[in-house]
């Protein structure tokens, strides 16, 4: 009996023995990773392979493989050796591997971000156990390629004429990293400009649909293109160009689209000329301006305005634009638009306030269109009053007239210009205590009932004077006072418009006046008292 349990126990030794050396089975598992082109650009479709190699010494089982795509990638197939591989998990379910066997992986993958992308394949699983986990993961990196495509443009001309032909030079530059590969611009002329020629410094630009099929840009010399185009019609036009495709990311799309902008310039030759009815009105009459606005073309011009602001000496009374509208607050007269045919017109009476010299000017202050003489944008006309300085002077024929005698005044008004007086009236009514006996102007009429002098004209540097005849009344002293009481013209002298003369009637006794009988008797009696004197001395 105890050498039976001597030889169990011994047998069971064994068997532990032979147990536990199974259970220290182990596998050297090894991950490497590759990936076909490391530079793809954007949109590409890459390759990557991991292979898994079993170094031993022992066969590796229930092996899994994790290999998750990255954002930056997206999953399109995969292509096991063996097993199974989930694109969601990344899980590949490799299975046995026995010692010496390399079961491959291969992942393909659309590039779908510019930025670097990490693919990383890690061993999570297997029964034995791995005396060398420090290769247990592999990883590959793929870089996408990226080109910093920059466009500029410029214009030959950005203020032609219609019908001038102008350039357009688009330039291309490569900032890099990489070379630009496929690279196209889209370059469609605008409405307005018609295509002449191009001049692409390398490949091809076809002007009907605008694309300039550039090929190949390396970050050396910026290709350019050249557009000849003829401005057809008016008005801006904005040519723009735009880096429609490259193989390449572009890190700064900002810089992939320029422009150009022509602003034709149509010509009108805008002609003011101006005029006033009366260029030498009285003060407070009205008079007429005429704004006429010609176009000497070649084109017609448009959104046409003309600034008329009336003189401060001018009050305004009305206008008639012979087309568009006036603001006499603003003196701005919108034309509108002028063609070359038919000159359009402004009239715009006012009333004339002021004895000064008033200059009214109008000017174009505005059109579409480039004037090529801008020196008959402007004309004026001036309204210059008529002054007439009218003097009067009263004189007595006696300073001291006796009561009943008959004496004269004399009124005097000149005319010290420098324009003749019109409709002139002076105003002398006989004071209380004479009697109107006569009146005798040298022009015009005389009223004694209410003592207005009607004259009429009296010209510059003349004068016109009115006799007075009146008989002396009670003993007073008498002042007789004459004004002028109209004239069309301004007056600059007011000072010297009335002028008076005084007289002081005596106490004696007027001296009757003989008849012709009575002056040959007194003549007859003084001839005979001579004579006798004579007699009496021999």
């Amino acid at each position: 009996m105890a050498l039976f349990r001597r030889v169990a126990h011994v047998v069971l030794t064994a068997l532990l023995f032979v147990s536990g050396a199974a259970l220290a089975q182990s596998a050297d598992l090894m991950l490497s990773k590759s990936v076909i082109s490391a530079t793809p650009n954007v949109g590409d479709t890459v390759t990557f392979t991991v292979t898994l190699t079993n170094d031993g010494p022992d066969t590796a089982t229930n092996v899994i493989v994790q290999d998750l795509l990255p954002a930056g990638l997206a999953f399109v197939s995969a292509a096991p050796a063996q097993g199974s591989y989930s694109s969601a998990t990344g899980l590949w379910t490799v299975g046995t591997v026995t010692m010496g066997a390399t079961p491959t992986l291969q992942i393909q993958a659309t590039v779908a971000s510019s930025n670097v992308q990490v693919n990383i394949a890690s061993i999570l699983a297997s029964d034995q156990s791995d005396p060398n986990p420090a290769n247990n993961t592999a990883s590959a990196t793929v870089t996408p390629q990226r080109a910093d495509l920059a466009l500029t443009k410029s214009v030959s001309n950005a203020m032609p004429d219609v019908g001038n032909t102008v350039t357009f030079t688009v330039t291309l530059a490569n900032n890099g990293p990489n070379v630009a590969t496929n690279v196209t611009v889209q370059d469609l002329l605008p409405a307005g400009l018609t295509f002449v020629s191009s001049t692409p410094s390398q490949g091809s630009y076809a002007s009907g649909t605008g694309i300039w099929a550039v090929g190949t840009v390396t970050t050396g010399a910026p290709p350019t293109l050249q557009i000849q185009a003829i401005v057809a019609s008016p008005g801006a036009k904005t040519n723009i160009a735009t880096v429609s495709h490259s193989d390449q990311s572009d890190p700064v799309p900002a810089n992939n689209s320029t422009s150009a902008t022509v602003t034709p310039q149509q010509h009108a030759d805008l002609v003011l000329t101006h005029s006033v009815s009366n260029a030498a009105p009285n003060v407070s009459d009205t008079v007429t301006f005429t704004v006429t606005l010609a176009n000497n073309g070649p084109d017609a011009a448009t959104n046409v305005t003309v600034q008329d602001l009336l003189p401060a000496g001018l009050a305004f009374a009305s206008a008639t634009p012979s087309q568009g509208t006036y603001a006499s607050g603003t003196g701005v007269w919108t034309v509108g638009t002028v063609t070359t045919p038919t000159p359009q017109t402004l009239q715009i009476q006012a009333i004339v306030v002021s004895p000064n010299a008033q200059t009214n000017t109008a000017t174009v202050s505005h059109s579409d269109q480039s004037d090529p003489n801008p020196a008959n944008n402007g004309a004026s006309a001036t309204a210059t009053p008529q002054q007439a300085d009218l003097a009067l002077t009263v004189m007595a024929s006696t300073a001291t007239p006796g009561i009943g005698v008959n004496f004269t005044w004399t009124v005097t008004v000149s005319n010290f210009g420098p324009n003749a007086a019109t409709n002139v009236a002076v105003l002398d009514l006989l004071p209380a205590g004479l009697t109107f006996v006569s009146a005798t102007p040298s022009q015009g009429a005389y009223n004694s009932g209410t003592g207005a002098w009607t004259l009429g004209t009296i010209a510059s540097g003349s004068s016109a004077t009115l006799a007075l005849t009146v008989q002396a009344g009670s003993s007073a002293t008498v002042t007789n006072s004459a004004s002028v009481g109209h004239s069309d013209q301004f007056d600059p002298n007011a000072a010297n418009n009335a002028a008076s003369a005084t007289v002081r009637i005596g106490t004696q006794a007027a001296i009757p006046a003989l008849s012709p009988f009575m002056q040959f008797l007194l003549w007859a009696a003084l001839m005979a008292f001579g004579a006798q004197r004579l007699r009496a001395r021999r």
